[in-house]
């Protein structure tokens, strides 16, 4: 079954995470964040993913590859889809809680990262079924464009609803928690399943080490003289390079010194001749192409003092962003589209500025205003950075779950989102 328990602890923790397949970073990151909080509090561990989970991966993270699942649900899912991976989730959850040495445990917690409303309705069928007396967190997976879009006429929406009455019918004791972590999608839930939703924190905020200390206060004592620019991604396949390239020549000379992130799957075969021509350029630059490993993507974001995020309003109108939770518990000073979910959050904690979506005028203007008051924003990016840590760390989620003091419990914030 292979249960990870090392201190033989009488609670077992459930951790469900289908998206985890070792080649989205994001996952990656939580698993890490995730498995070294286990190792914390001491608790035992059922850790189910992704049948596309490498054997290295899954022996690292503790997975047990008996109980490996189909990729996950998204709201797109066609009808048939959501079927027989329904089904065979049903499966896979009945044969779990039937184990005797699943059911030896004295508590029974279950943690769903990248989920979906009908995992939570087969969830609280398994559970009525076999009266299992466990508390589940489903987390819900909301970057699908089309969840702004529901409504009473569509098919989804109609499966919603469906989805809510069997919660309703099997979950008298609300054993299964529905939550999000941004609370405009929890907005769009609502209307539809009929059950309370919670906020509850992502767990993916980065601890800042004595060495993060340290190298801040060498910064602080060298007046910030060349501040280090993570550029996370192209914001669209459509668009390629343009975006930071304008940036990059016209802010070059300003004591900076650029990490520009490149991410191959949205380039444009005709972007690509012309920039290979800028690869080559070396002058306060490094460009990091293909995917970037945990170690290095932490590595960036830790010796940042800048970090642009220039996903596209259109595509992240509620969604939040483990690279701006991430950045902003590192004490970085953020630029954002504008009209974001983290754009938001930036104009209301004055942490950087924002810039209108893929226009790279406005983008330029937003760096220029950073460079010049960049003490201001540095400084009210360490205050709300330290507030970050606290309530989007792996350590809060634990205690919203119960498998910590709930007396503990880092509460939601306003400002948070």
């Amino acid at each position: 079954m292979n249960i990870y328990n090392p201190k033989n602890s009488k609670q077992l923790l459930i951790y469900v995470n289908p998206g985890f397949t070792g080649v989205h970073g994001y996952y990656k990151n939580h698993a890490t964040k995730f498995l070294n909080e286990i190792n914390k509090v001491g608790v035992a561990l059922l850790h189910l993913t992704n049948k596309k989970l490498d054997l290295d991966l899954a022996i690292k993270y503790k997975v047990s590859l008996a109980y490996s699942l189909r990729p996950h649900l998204t709201l797109s899912s066609e009808e048939s889809t959501r079927s027989s991976i329904s089904e065979e989730f049903y499966n896979k959850m009945m044969e779990v809680f039937q184990r005797s040495d699943v059911r030896a445990y004295e508590k029974i917690y279950l943690y769903m990262y990248s989920g979906h409303p009908l995992y939570a309705a087969v969830l609280s069928k398994v559970f009525n079924e076999l009266h299992v007396k466990a508390k589940a967190y489903i987390n819900f997976l909301y970057n699908e464009k089309d969840l702004g879009e529901i409504n009473e006429s569509t098919e989804l929406a109609k499966s919603f609803k469906e989805w809510g009455k069997i919660l309703q019918e099997n979950d008298k004791e609300e054993q299964v928690v529905l939550s999000v972590d941004c609370p405009q999608a929890r907005e769009l839930y609502l209307d539809f399943l009929g059950r309370e939703i919670r906020l509850l924190p992502a767990g993916c905020a980065l601890a800042r080490y004595l060495k993060d200390i340290v190298r801040d206060k060498i910064r602080y004592v060298l007046k910030f003289r060349s501040l280090n620019v993570l550029y996370m991604g192209y914001p669209h396949r459509k668009y390629g390079y343009k975006l930071v390239k304008s940036l990059y020549d016209d802010t070059k000379d300003l004591g900076l010194y650029y990490h520009i992130r490149h991410q191959d799957a949205h380039l444009e075969r005709d972007h690509k001749e012309t920039r290979e021509e800028w690869l080559k350029q070396d002058y306060k630059i490094d460009h990091y192409t293909g995917f970037i490993d945990e170690d290095k993507y932490n590595k960036l974001i830790r010796n940042s003092e800048i970090v642009i995020i220039p996903y596209l309003k259109e595509e992240y109108p509620y969604q939040t962003s483990g690279v701006f939770i991430e950045a902003l518990s590192m004490n970085n000073v953020i630029i954002a589209t504008k009209g974001t979910w983290f754009g938001n959050v930036v104009e209301r904690l004055g942490v950087g500025e924002v810039f209108e979506s893929n226009n790279d005028e406005s983008l330029k203007i937003a760096m220029r205003k950073v460079i010049k008051d960049y003490k201001i924003y540095k400084k009210k990016a360490i205050t709300h950075g330290a507030r970050y840590r606290e309530y989007w760390s792996m350590k809060n989620l634990f205690s919203y779950i119960g498998l910590l003091d709930k007396n503990n419990v880092t509460k939601l914030i306003d400002d948070v989102y």
